[in-house]
């Protein structure tokens, strides 16, 4: 069992000291998908494990990986929800608070399933020789660990996959549509943006000290309600949530390969101008070469990317994440984007497992959370989803400090994100 943090000297699997981390090494030799074995090993009932937190046996730390990777990914979505709450309760330096507390589970949750545990010291990770190896050091804490650790675990093979491999249409991946732009791989620019609170913790920091203690308004005067527009960004986030025909999917990698081709063919189109391409020409291209790679036919395509020049309201969810902005519309999109991806990568490892297990544990959860009512399944709910849509579009509409007299109902319920995860878990 591994020994309390303050000690020194050479140990059984501490093979990084504290006086150093060495982070690229850790990206380099912590095993790929350690975490899924452990998901067919978990215990029916209330308590999926055993605290096998401080074990060195590697069976027992792939099903200590698996629990952290379902457990941060579920509070991922609650912490999201709570944003949600303050975005309409026009609390926007609360709703950074939560988005960046959603964004550190879902990389929790992420890390877990490349064998990383960030957890009560001594961190640790399983190795590819599946060796305990404890993480030690003055930057080994949970957000500077985060913070130190994200740009390099965005570089592994499969982190990007996580991204990557996020399904378009049965036949179509994200990565296919990088392929047919000419783009490469861009899974890891890609994961370094949306990440982008996880490595600049000191802009969150500010934020959460004006929530927590700081006086503001005395010496500022009282923020007009009306003059926030926060609340508004959970209609764009509720349509990117709707389900998308296949289990699990969602419509936001639907929409995000609509806008790389959208914005890929805008752009050139604007380029060559002179040479008399438009925008439908350049787009045509690029669904004969999607085609070509992936064998889908141009014209089922067409159904997918039926574009024009003028684009989507909902693209614009992509741009406001991609801004170098800690207002709150930036965390929260930013969080949602990770909390997705910590999805994603969950269903493809309780999938692999067939653990039937870890999703009675995931109902019980959004059943004790009230997401789920007695004698409900998580199908019952999927229905909801558009009429959750339409509540966030009805307050998107209204003055922020008018939501609580006409539109109460509808206000709470955009913000019940978590309930997504009756349809994005494919239960």
């Amino acid at each position: 069992m591994a020994g309390s943090p303050g000690t020194r000297g050479k140990r059984r699997g501490s093979s990084i000291r504290r006086s150093s981390v060495d982070w690229n090494a850790i990206g380099m030799k912590s095993k790929e998908d350690a975490s899924k074995l452990g998901f067919s090993k978990f215990n029916r009932g209330n308590t999926l494990c055993p605290d096998y937190s401080n074990s060195n046996d590697p069976t027992e730390l792939t099903i200590d990986l698996a629990a952290r990777q379902l457990e941060h990914c579920l509070e991922a979505w609650n912490f999201l929800s709570q944003a949600g709450w303050a975005l309409v309760s026009a609390h926007t330096n609360q709703a950074i608070h939560m988005a960046y507390y959603a964004e550190v589970r879902a990389a929790n949750s992420l890390f877990a399933s490349s064998g990383i545990a960030v957890k009560s010291f001594p961190n640790y990770y399983l190795s590819k020789t599946d060796a305990r190896e404890e993480i030690r050091g003055p930057a080994a804490g949970t957000h500077s660990l985060i913070r130190n650790f994200w740009p390099h675990w965005c570089k592994r093979t499969d982190a990007k996959a996580i991204f990557a491999n996020l399904k378009v249409t049965q036949s179509i991946s994200l990565n296919d549509v990088w392929n047919a732009l000419g783009l490469g791989n861009r899974s890891q620019s890609r994961l370094l943006v949306w990440g982008y609170e996880l490595t600049n913790l000191a802009k969150d920091h500010e934020s959460r000290n004006m929530a927590s203690y700081d006086v503001l308004q005395s010496y500022s005067g009282i923020t007009q309600a009306q003059s926030k527009s926060s609340h508004k960004i959970l209609e764009m986030v509720w349509d990117h949530l709707q389900p998308a025909g296949m289990e699990g999917q969602l419509q936001f990698e639907v929409i995000y390969a609509r806008y790389l081709v959208w914005a890929y063919c805008l752009d050139f189109a604007t380029q060559s101008s002179d040479e008399g391409e438009d925008f439908k020409t350049v787009l045509n291209r690029v669904l004969q070469k999607l085609s070509q790679n992936t064998g889908v036919p141009v014209t089922t395509l067409s159904y997918t990317f039926d574009l024009d020049s003028t684009g989507d309201p909902s693209f614009m969810l992509f741009d406001i994440a991609s801004r170098t902005s800690t207002t709150s519309e930036n965390v929260f999109l930013r969080a949602f984007i990770l909390a997705r991806l910590a999805t994603s990568k969950l269903n493809e490892n309780i999938s692999f497992s067939g653990s039937d297990i870890a999703l009675e544990w995931a109902q019980k959860w959004l059943r004790e959370l009230g997401v789920l009512k007695d004698g409900e399944d998580p199908e019952d709910v999927v229905g909801l989803s558009e009429i959750y849509a339409e509540q966030a579009q009805a307050i998107a509409a209204q003055a922020q400090n008018t939501l609580w007299d006409s539109h109460a109902a509808d206000a709470a319920n955009s913000s019940r994100l978590n309930t997504a995860l009756c349809w994005s878990l494919a239960f």
